[in-house]
This record gives structure tokens, C-alpha cells and sequence, in this order.
């Protein structure tokens, strides 16, 4: 690989001279809003971040600077020997962090494309070979890993499959991502972004468009970056309060929602508009998060991008002379399973409209959307920021929540088995399951807001984890009272604060079960809980049915607290909470307001119609769901971003040349056993594990990694009749070896994600189907090119298939409410008369073509002695099972594993069953497989304790090695007679 060469030239930057590096620049309180004089303050606050970033890199120690500091060496051409030695540094030990490890590398490769040195570039390019970097599974992971791959394609424009660590050419690559980041401008201009208004992971979309903006190569492509972070920048500068991002919010940790200045918003803030200071130790979010690896990345990456902010965003930003109303509508992220009735399918994803408020007022801003799961995990549904002076030190909020945690959320956002998708979310959301925890949304809360004001109703089921409403008070509320008529009453700032609660509650510590003081989920969650997280208090009620009402207004509208008070206590209010939390509230503007738990909220006796929400709709924006199109407004001044020119996406899978008849390709010897792992134990602190893979175990008993290090590899399948040729279903899509595994090519795009069982059809072997949590697919070339096949499906979610040997072209299905059939080769699918259950394991006895068994969740296990045609409940448990295993030269015995249930044995047929867990570690079973070629061996896959072996159907068993696996799939090879999942292939 190569970058293209360009004569060095010098860094080009029109700014005045900036102050010394260790003063930052400084806005006045009432600043020239001329174009003129809104760039020389960004192009001041540009330079001082660069310098700051160049001196961050010291000569003779290769530990000091990030990849950025690097970068900003190169670009400026300035003490490069040290930022050379840091970068060799940085890149001399194996890379990590997937989408993370990717934008801190293009960096360095746009901004030293005349200065990097052949050793570098040799190495980088090197990595990208070697390195398989997940592309993540949320929205601005897929924005910061294709904005990255599209620059790295372009830096090396002539690169073969055989340069990339994905078998795909930059030409494959680019078009790709190229595709990708379309798709999701549409989208986002057509129904709203997904990871909404994060006054966190703000950083990372914009991180990705700067990126672009500054660096690609193609005009069209260039330009449209930049107007997309033109739209996502209002999307917080409509929203902001000297930095502070207010209203309601998705993916946000305890520290942004308690400390709002203490976010990459509030940085972003200050390098974009001049709002707030620069305080480089207390205020970058990455301190606390990456300190030295990643600190003030958002800013200088920006920085370094050449990207400027058109001044009508700092207009807006900073014109708070008169109140006003932002509604905007959003959307929830992908719903995989458990969608609900209210969703709707853009694509083939489902998805669920957001609908916000946000009252912005020259001194405090409250926002809110409607309750519900909004947004898997960290969801602020309403708060309330005021202006503060020095707000690093502050925490200028109050908000409410009613803690929820629940594997149906879990599941309902993450390709994750219900049983495990708690604690893996744990492992870097440790608060989720806390019962003092305060991000998060819940299906039982819904929220109305007009204006000043707002009602939020909660009934909370007998069977729910937190049975309990939460109101954070901060440290920083004066005047408290607890007023006789049942509104408690504080004053934040310059706002003043009614809150009425319906039922009687208590006082507690913000961190009553001490989890965040005690260090839980480390820097990310908890770091420097001692600076924001102590002194807070929350009023708790555990009433089942319950509710409040909340009224502020700002200080300078009343003479007196006390009037303030006496006013709110006269406002007219009826609730009732039996049998259904209603209240009925008239606002100090005159608005009344009415709200009934399950129905939609009526405003002065007009019901809220939310299908006629707006994507936004305030004074400075207006954009309408579908147009692709964003207006801003500030006085006469407009700005049109018009996204009408986007493309929509095509196909990005062009198939691979098959290798040549003559080129001898070398082939398994002997009998061989392969381990699918969707991820090891050294994965203990994230819910997006990399080094995952395809095991082979080794006729010492070693397995060894034989494939590439994939996110979430689920299962594989090997070609019946050329057995080089395997495939290997994974998060990140699917990908094929055509050389018994020297080389692996991705064969899908995008559009393809979280596959979970794949295999070749009986009768044809170039003919492959696949299972997909979006969905099935269909290739008709040995798996190098896919397509969808959703004809006949009423949902996509599908986690396994089967291909019946005893007829070609027929396909079972496993969905999430049921199994289906196809009997023309998957393109179309009809329902077969089984249970409403998911379906988790189909297998078929490879002695018995006619009998099938199949694994639900909670509903038991279930035989099929005609095919599929008519079933039969074996095993009525209602444990959650997810293997099934018919043994290869006995039709009668079979096995199933599931969640606390461990191994079951029937040597009957089904008739009765006994538990083999003798000498497990554990009882939580994913994984089981009858041994073909050593008849009676059972394997079994524990969670996270390692794969076992037993030759007396499990009685006794066997430590097998793979040690902190979570296992996903057994697949043998070496007996031509037979194809199936989890036996001969």
C-alpha cells in the first residue's frame, strides 16, 4: 500500500496571531456577531487548540502526546522527530479498539500525507492489512469506522483484496462506505438521528464529518459532510446554554447528566462558538474517560479538519434574548425484537418516532420527550439546566427517571441472548441494573411538557426489577421547601422550581447504595465521582402508581420566592392514581394540560397528535419529516441545507473471482472440529467484545485461532463438496474463504449485519442461506454475493435456519415469534403451525432425515417426526433453552441446554429426560453437539467457564479447553455423508 505523494506545502492557516499556548482565547460577554468577527475568534481558538496539541508531544520521551498530538505535528510540520517516535511508539504493540483505534489512525494519515516517513506509512499500511477493526454496532460507531475506512480507501487508491483486511480493494471499500454514510444522511434528514442529541457522542458524529469535510477527495462527497455537520450542530446550537446541552437526551453517562459542563458538548461548545471557558484539565469529557489516550479529540480533530462553522450557528448558539419553543422529532435506535405496535419500518429496520420539547429560555432550558425505552440504557427523558457562572465546578440540574432494567430492553437493542445481555451491558454501563441509577427511560413512564411546564405518570407493573421514581435534587438548589400543600419547592440560579409528586416519597443520597463512590465501571462510568457526584440528594417514592407535576419559571418574573410560591400552590390541579395515574394541570402561562397513563396528552382540550411532529420547528429551523431539508433562520438570514442530492444507497457487493481450477488449495486433514466464539473472557469490560473468532482444535487438544479476529462470530459452514471453501456468519456481516482460510474476503456490505447461523443447501451447494437478526438472506454463488429474502415474513428477526437434507430447496427458519418454511429455495417463507415462541436451535438426526428438534425461549423444547409439518412438546420447560442436539447414530437420544437448566439427556425419543451436570462448571449451556466421528462424545459450551466433553452422555465430563468462551456454534468436518448445523459438515 501507498499514499499518493503531493509536493510538501505549508500548513495553511488565516489566523491573527493567537495568545500564548497556555492562555486560551477569551470571548467577550457581548461579542461582534459579524461573519468577519465570528471567524477571526474561531480561526484564534483553531490555532491555540493546535498549538496546545503540537506541545503536547515532547521531544525525548515517545510516551507523551495521542495520535492527535501526532497528527498535529505533521500537519503543521513542526517537531516531527519526537511525533514520529511517539507514532512508532503508539503503533508498535497490536492495535486495539476497533472503531476507535481507526479515526485517531486516518488522522495521522490525512494531516501527515507530506510528512510521515516511509517506516510509518510501511507500518500503517501493514496494520491495515493485518488489523480486522469491528465496525461497532451503534450509529456513530458506524459513522466514525466508514468515515475512516473512505479516507484510508482513498489514501491508498490502487490497493488490491490482498492489502485489506477484509479481502475487499479500496475501489470495494470506498464505494462502501461511501454508501453507508448516504444511508444514513437519509435517513437522519428524512426520520431523524438515531443516537439523538448525545451531549456526549456529539463528538464522535461530528469527529466523523469533520473528518470528511476536511479530507475527501470528492467535491459532491466533501461538501455534503460538511453540510451534515452544519445539521447536526444546530441540532445543538438550537439547544445550548453557554455550551450546555439542554432538553432531553440519548447516550448519556451519570457524570453528563448530573454535571452537564462536563461533557464533549460543552468542549465542542467552546472551540465552535466561543461559549464557556477552555478548561483543559476539569472540562474535556475525555479525561475522565481515555485521559491520556484520547484527550480533546473532538476538538482537535476538528482543528486539524479545516472545518469552520458557518457563522449563523454561533448567531443562533448565542441569541437567548427571548424564550422560545424547539420541538423536533427523532427516532429510536434499530429495534431488532420486541418493536411493539407503535414502530415502523424504514428499510428493513424498525424503529420508533421521538417526539421532544425543549422550552429555551434566556436563563434555563427544560426538555422532554414522551417516556418509553427511547434509547437502550442512557436516555435522559426530561431535565432542566440553568445558567450558572464557572459550570465545571457545578452541577446546574434537576431532572426525574423511573429506573428500568430489563433483558427485554437489552434484547430489544443488542444481538444478545436475553440470559447474558444484562451483564454484558454491565460491563461498561455498570449502573444499569443499580436500583439508585439515573439514566435511563422505562416503558412505564410517560411524559407531557408544555412550555414551563410538565407532567410525567409511572405504573409500574408487580414484576418489575425497580419498582420506584426517582427526582434528582443537585447540590447546587438553594431555598428548599417542603411546602405543606405537597410541592416541594428550589431555586436553581436564576430559575425557581415547583415540583408537586402524587405519592409520598423520602429523601435519599444521590448514590444511596454508595455504587459510584465505591469506583463502579471504572473511568467511564464513576471516574472522578468525588468531583460531581457527591453532595446531591433524591426524593424517592416506591409507589407503584405515582406521578408529578413540574413547574419553573424564571426568577425575574416574580418580585419574590415567596410569591413564586404562592402563585404555583393556586394553579389549578387534580390527580388521581387509582385506578389509572391521571392529572389534569394548568400552567402559569394558562396552558392546561391533561395526561392519562396509556393515552395520548391533550393541550387545552386538543388531543397531541405526534404523527404531525416535525423533525424541527423553532424560530432559527424548520424541516418537515421526509424533505431532506433543513432551514435555518436568524433575523433575514437563512441557510438552506438541502440533502435532496444524496443518493440512495446500492449494492456494495460485487462478487469475488473464484480462485484458479489449477492453484492447488490445501484442505483440512482428518477429521477436524471447529468452535465459533462470539467472544472470550478477556472481554470483561465492554458489550462489544473483538477478539472473537473461529477456533480449530488441534489433535493435541489445543485450539488455535483460524480465522479472522471478527466481532460476534456465530457459526460456520464449510462447502460439502469443496471444503476450502467456509463461511463465517458474524456481527459484522459474512465473510468466505475460498483457500481453506489463508485468505478471507467480506462478502457482504453494510446493509448486513449480526448473522446468526448460515449453511448451504442439501441439494446445491452454490445455493447458501443465512440468518440474520434483520433478517434472512439468499446467495446463489457459494456465499460470495447476498441478498435479502423477506417474502412472507411479518418481522425480520431470525437467529437460525436449517436446510432439510431430505428435500433440496427447503429451509426451516427460526423467528422470533415462531418458524417458517420455504420450499423454493428462501424466496418466499410461509408460517408453520408452531408455537408463538422464539426459536433458538433447529436440528434434524443425520440417521433420521424426518425428525427434527427445536429449542425455544421459554417454551420449551419441541419434536417434529414428519419434517416440520406437525409438532410435538417434549420438554415443557420454561427455562430459556438454546441448544438441541440429535445424536448421529442413535435417532432416540438426543440432548438440550439452556439457561440454569445445563444439559438435559432423553435416550427415549423425548419421553423422558435427566439432567447431566455433574462436574460443569456452571449450568448455563449455549452450545451442544453430538461427536460423529467418536460416537457418544456430547460437547458443550458453558458460559464463560469453557467447553466440555463427555463420552458417557454426561455423566461425568471433561475440561476441553477454550476457557472464558461464550460459544456459539460447533461445526465438524471430515464425513462427506452427511451436511447439518452442529454435526458433519
Amino acid at each position: 500500500m501507498y499514499f499518493r505523494r503531493h509536493p510538501r506545502r505549508k500548513f495553511e492557516d488565516s489566523a491573527p496571531m493567537a495568545p500564548p499556548a497556555s492562555v486560551a482565547p477569551q470571548t467577550p460577554p457581548h461579542p461582534d456577531l459579524s461573519d468577519a468577527a465570528i471567524s477571526r475568534r474561531f480561526q484564534a481558538r483553531r490555532e491555540f487548540i493546535l498549538r496546545e496539541s503540537v506541545a503536547c508531544v515532547v521531544p525525548g520521551d515517545p510516551a507523551q502526546g495521542s495520535k492527535f498530538d501526532v497528527a498535529a505535528c505533521l500537519a503543521r510540520g513542526e517537531n516531527l522527530p519526537a511525533a514520529l517516535a511517539r507514532l512508532a511508539r503508539l503503533d508498535g504493540a497490536p492495535p486495539s479498539g476497533d472503531m476507535f483505534w481507526v479515526y485517531p489512525t486516518v488522522s495521522v494519515m490525512m494531516a501527515g500525507r507530506h510528512t510521515l516517513d516511509e517506516p510509518s506509512r510501511d507500518r500503517i499500511a501493514d496494520l491495515w492489512r493485518t488489523y480486522w477493526p469491528s465496525r461497532g454496532d451503534t450509529e456513530n460507531h458506524w459513522v466514525l469506522s466508514y468515515a475512516s475506512l473512505y479516507l484510508a480507501a482513498q489514501a491508498y487508491p490502487e490497493a488490491g483484496p490482498d492489502q485489506w483486511f477484509n479481502g475487499r480493494s479500496s475501489a470495494e471499500n470506498r464505494a462502501e462506505a461511501r454508501d453507508y454514510l448516504n444511508h444514513w444522511i437519509n435517513v437522519t434528514t428524512s426520520h431523524g438521528q438515531g443516537e439523538y442529541d448525545s451531549p456526549n457522542y456529539i463528538e464522535e458524529y461530528a469527529i466523523g464529518l469533520a473528518m470528511l469535510a476536511g479530507w475527501a477527495d470528492e467535491p459532491a462527497f466533501r461538501d455534503r459532510a460538511k453540510r451534515m455537520l452544519d445539521y447536526i450542530l444546530y441540532d445543538y446550537a438550537v439547544e445550548t446554554l453557554d455550551g450546555l446541552y439542554g432538553g432531553a437526551h440519548s447516550r448519556v453517562y451519570p457524570r453528563h447528566i448530573m454535571a452537564p459542563a462536563r461533557t464533549a458538548a460543552a468542549a465542542l461548545g467552546w472551540m465552535l462558538f466561543g461559549l464557556g471557558d477552555y478548561e483543559p484539565s476539569e472540562r474535556q469529557v475525555t479525561r475522565h474517560q481515555l485521559r491520556e489516550e484520547l484527550p480533546e479529540r473532538g476538538a482537535k480533530l476538528i482543528a486539524l479538519s479545516g472545518y469552520t462553522p458557518p457563522p449563523i450557528l454561533e448567531r443562533i448558539a448565542r441569541d437567548r434574548s427571548t424564550p422560545y419553543v424547539e420541538l423536533e422529532r427523532k427516532r429510536t435506535r434499530w429495534r431488532m425484537r420486541h418493536a411493539g405496535p407503535e414502530s415502523f419500518v424504514v428499510g428493513d429496520r424498525r424503529t420508533v418516532a421521538v417526539h421532544k420539547t425543549t422550552y429555551v429560555d434566556p436563563d434555563f432550558i427544560l426538555g422532554s420527550s414522551q417516556g418509553g425505552l427511547l434509547q437502550p440504557i442512557q436516555q435522559q427523558t426530561w431535565g432542566l439546566i440553568w445558567r450558572t457562572e464557572k459550570p465545571i465546578m457545578r452541577c446546574p440540574s434537576f431532572f426525574g427517571c423511573q429506573p428500568y432494567a430489563s433483558a427485554i430492553e437489552g434484547s430489544m437493542y443488542f444481538p444478545v441472548d436475553p440470559d447474558v445481555v444484562t451483564d454484558l451491558i454491565t460491563r461498561s454501563k455498570a449502573d444499569y441494573d443499580s436500583p439508585d441509577k439515573l439514566p435511563g427511560g422505562s416503558p412505564y413512564e410517560q411524559v407531557m411538557q408544555s412550555g414551563t411546564a410538565l407532567i410525567a405518570l409511572q405504573h409500574i407493573p408487580a414484576d418489575a426489577l425497580f419498582r420506584h421514581i426517582t427526582l434528582f435534587f443537585s447540590r447546587d438548589l438553594e431555598n428548599t421547601v417542603e411546602d405543606d400543600s405537597g410541592w416541594i419547592f428550589a431555586q436553581g440560579g436564576p430559575v425557581y422550581i415547583g415540583v408537586r409528586p402524587f405519592a409520598a416519597g423520602e429523601w435519599r443520597a444521590n448514590d444511596w447504595t454508595g455504587f459510584l463512590a465505591g469506583g463502579a465501571g471504572g473511568i467511564l462510568v464513576s471516574g472522578d465521582f468525588d468531583e460531581w457526584g457527591v453532595g446531591h440528594r433524591c426524593w424517592v417514592s416506591e409507589a407503584a402508581r405515582n406521578g408529578y407535576v413540574v413547574q419553573v419559571a424564571p426568577t425575574r418574573d416574580f418580585s419574590t420566592y415567596s410569591e413564586f410560591m404562592d402563585t404555583v400552590r393556586a394553579l389549578p390541579l387534580a390527580f388521581s392514581l387509582d385506578p389509572t395515574p391521571t392529572a389534569t394541570f394548568t400552567g402559569l402561562d394558562g396552558t392546561r394540560l391533561e395526561a392519562r397513563y396509556g393515552s395520548l396528552p391533550v393541550i387545552n382540550d386538543t388531543p397531541v397528535d405526534p404523527t404531525r411532529w416535525p423533525l424541527f420547528d423553532s424560530p432559527f429551523g424548520q424541516s418537515e419529516v421526509g424533505s431532506r431539508q433543513l432551514t435555518l433562520r436568524h433575523g433575514d438570514e437563512t441557510l438552506q441545507l438541502d440533502f435532496t442530492d444524496v443518493p440512495w444507497d446500492h449494492s456494495t457487493q460485487p462478487p469475488a473471482p473464484e480462485m484458479p481450477a489449477t492453484l492447488a488449495i490445501p484442505d483440512d486433514v482428518g477429521p477436524t472440529l471447529y468452535a465459533a466464539a462470539t467472544m472470550t473472557g478477556n472481554q470483561r469490560n465492554t458489550a462489544t467484545p473483538s477478539d472473537a473468532g473461529l477456533f480449530q482444535r488441534l489433535p493435541s487438544g489445543v485450539w488455535t485461532n483460524t480465522g479472522p479476529r471478527i466481532l460476534g462470530v456465530a457459526s460456520v459452514a464449510i462447502h460439502p463438496t469443496t471444503p476450502a471453501v467456509k463461511l463465517i456468519a458474524s456481527a459484522d456481516g459474512i465473510v468466505r474463504t475460498a483457500d481453506n482460510g489463508v485468505t478471507w474476503r467480506k462478502t457482504t456490505g453494510w446493509q448486513v449485519a449480526d448473522v446468526r447461523a448460515i449453511t448451504f443447501d442439501s441439494g446445491n451447494p452454490d445455493t447458501v442461506y443465512a440468518a440474520t437478526m434483520w433478517g434472512p438472506l439468499r446467495s446463489e454463488n457459494g456465499g460470495q454475493s447476498w441478498g435479502p429474502t423477506p417474502q412472507g415474513l411479518d418481522r425480520l428477526y431470525s437467529r437460525t435456519l436449517l436446510a432439510d437434507r431430505a428435500q433440496p430447496g427447503r429451509v426451516l427458519l427460526g423467528m422470533e415469534e415462531g418458524l417458517y418454511v420455504s420450499t423454493d429455495a428462501a424466496l418466499t417463507w410461509a408460517k408453520l403451525d408452531f408455537p408463538t415462541a422464539t426459536v433458538t436451535q433447529i436440528t434434524q438426526s443425520p440417521v433420521q432425515p424426518n425428525l427434527f428438534l427445536v429449542s425455544t425461549l421459554g417454551h420449551g423444547a419441541w419434536q417434529s417426526q414428519d419434517r416440520g409439518q406437525m409438532w410435538t412438546l417434549i420438554d415443557p420447560t420454561t427455562a430459556n433453552l438454546y441448544a438441541a442436539a440429535l445424536a448421529p447414530h442413535d435417532p432416540a437420544v438426543m440432548a438440550t441446554g439452556g439457561w440454569e437448566t445445563g444439559v438435559r439427556i432423553s435416550t427415549d425419543n423425548g419421553e423422558t429426560w435427566q439432567d447431566r451436570n455433574a462436574g460443569l462448571p456452571n449450568r448455563r449451556i449455549f452450545v451442544l453437539a453430538f461427536d460423529p466421528h467418536q460416537p457418544g462424545r456430547l460437547w458443550a459450551s458453558t458460559f464463560e467457564q469453557g467447553t466440555f466433553t463427555s463420552d458417557d452422555l454426561g455423566q461425568t465430563w471433561q475440561d476441553a479447553g477454550l476457557h472464558g468462551a461464550y460459544g456459539a456454534d460447533f461445526v465438524f468436518h471430515g464425513n462427506p455423508d452427511h451436511v447439518g448445523h452442529a454435526a458433519l459438515q
